[in-house]
């Protein structure tokens, strides 16, 4: 059930969705900066939807909207989850041991960052940065995000071509695509992320990595990005 909210959520309808890219651009009509729009999503998640897009000069697009009252929404989310970590912390040995209200306090503040689309375009660009210092043959494809066109409620990134890895097992077959190579790569670059760069994907589910039509693996989604100093990589 869980995996569904990863990108086969319920959709947004159109009406809402084009209202939030209506206050997003300030003024300019969705025509105004793309030139073609699919208002049927390509996929649908917890927080965002994605559809398909092409800008006016020329480039494919994905555009990611926030769903409208997610904020309340998760607010109210998050009041549950502290009182029973609360409850959990008084209560049980365990919840001290673990500490809890702690634990709930991180996971609220990661997911009020996951609501500003801002931070993602930041974190892609951060992350694909870094990407770029790696051997080629062990580099992840990070898409390209456009933070001009982006804003707390709406992401405009490239489109990448290809299927999520929990269902790339025709494509894999049909290229025949070396799976043991695609594993390298995802588990070198993750680690090279954490290890070496210090910032790193922190939700790579099945969802979130892309085996492209030409047979690379990919990132989506940096909604969630992990941060380790330093002295805790040496």
């Amino acid at each position: 059930e869980l995996s569904q909210l990863q990108d086969e959520a319920e959709h947004i309808p159109w009406v809402e969705a084009h209202a939030v890219l209506k206050r997003a651009f300030a003024g300019r009509s969705v025509s105004d900066v793309f030139a073609d729009f699919d208002q049927e999503p390509l996929a649908a998640a917890s927080i965002a939807q994605v559809h398909t897009a092409r800008l006016v000069t020329g480039e494919d697009v994905v555009v990611k909207i926030r769903r409208p009252g997610i904020a309340t929404q998760v607010e109210r989310d998050l009041d549950i989850v502290w009182q029973l970590a609360r409850m959990l912390q008084r209560r049980t040995e365990w919840g001290r041991t673990m500490g809890a209200e702690e634990l709930a306090a991180g996971f609220a503040v990661a997911l009020r960052e996951e609501l500003d689309l801002r931070v993602e375009a930041r974190n892609i660009s951060v992350v694909a940065t870094a990407e770029q210092s790696g051997d080629e043959t062990s580099r992840l494809h990070i898409p390209r995000a456009y933070p001009e066109l982006s804003s707390e409620h709406v992401l405009v990134m490239e489109r990448i071509r290809g299927v999520p890895l929990n269902r790339a097992d025709d494509l894999i077959a049909e290229r025949n695509l070396d799976r043991g190579a695609l594993a390298n790569t995802l588990l070198t670059s993750i680690l090279r992320q954490i290890v070496i760069d210090g910032t790193f994907h922190a939700d790579p589910h099945p969802g979130n990595i892309m085996v492209l039509d030409d047979g690379r693996p990919a990132l989506l989604d940096f909604g969630s990005v992990g941060r380790i100093d330093s002295l805790l990589r040496g």
